[in-house]
């Protein structure tokens, strides 16, 4: 599936709009060329270019969520890039070979270190609500929230986690955690601009990216404030050096 990008997108890009679309069209004469070698081949379907990758994921999800493979792959329309510093057509035959549907979810551009935390960052949400990302179009994150999420994720959380630039695995059994309805609701979103839904992926699916945990708090000296039989970080290593 390929996606309009002769649409304005919503950020950066080095390759002009006519680039983006010359590349999407070569991309398809090739990739239909080897279709009569395939036991299942790939279709083509033209969509808006609303919310970036966005609109294509999630009407792909709509279309198929009957009928779901085992695991689901969703990629960007380059081999290579800043991002994701390897040949990604090479990559998927191994990354499907490892990647258990059991692990529900994966994020593509950093699969090589995912042991090591790979692209994954975490804020408390009240710096993101203070100090929004740039780039995510999450400005209006508790809106956002409060719009798309809350009904099927629960209340704005206190602490969230996100993987960047949109590339992922995901397993069948993940996608229908949720309903179909939830996913319609995200497309519409999308589609009338509230959400480029690249800050929210994860969230979706992985549990663990989203956590009700308290922040640490300070005192008006800038001291981390104990809670009540809570070691300081020094009486941890006084207690570590009279067991060793």
């Amino acid at each position: 599936m390929v996606h309009d990008r002769a649409g304005k997108r919503s950020h950066e890009s080095k390759m002009t709009l006519q680039d983006n679309l010359i590349l999407a069209e070569e991309s398809e004469v090739k990739v239909k060329a080897l279709n009569p070698r395939r036991r299942n081949p790939i279709k083509f379907t033209d969509v808006p270019n609303k919310g970036d990758e966005a609109g294509a994921y999630l009407w792909w999800i709509i279309q198929n969520y009957e009928s779901l493979p085992d695991v689901s792959f969703f990629i960007q329309g380059h081999r290579c890039a800043d991002h994701a510093d390897f040949d990604m057509a090479t990559a998927l035959p191994n990354v499907r070979q490892c990647f258990h549907p059991k692990q529900g979810y994966l994020d593509l551009n950093a699969y090589r270190s995912v042991k090591d935390g790979g692209n994954t960052k975490c804020k408390w949400t009240k710096q993101l609500l203070d100090f929004p990302i740039m780039g995510f179009h999450i400005e209006k994150l508790g809106d956002i929230w409060t719009e798309l999420f809350h009904k099927e994720l629960g209340p704005l959380p206190n602490k969230i986690c996100w993987d960047a630039f949109a590339q992922f695995a995901v397993s069948k059994a993940a996608i229908r955690k949720h309903p179909l309805s939830f996913y319609k609701k995200l497309h519409k979103g999308t589609v009338a601009g509230v959400t480029t839904m690249e800050f929210f992926w994860r969230a979706v699916f992985e549990p663990s990216a989203v956590s009700m945990e308290e922040p640490p708090k300070y005192d008006r000296l800038g001291h981390l404030v104990m809670k009540p039989h809570e070691l300081t970080p020094e009486e941890v290593l006084e207690q570590q050096r009279h067991v060793d």
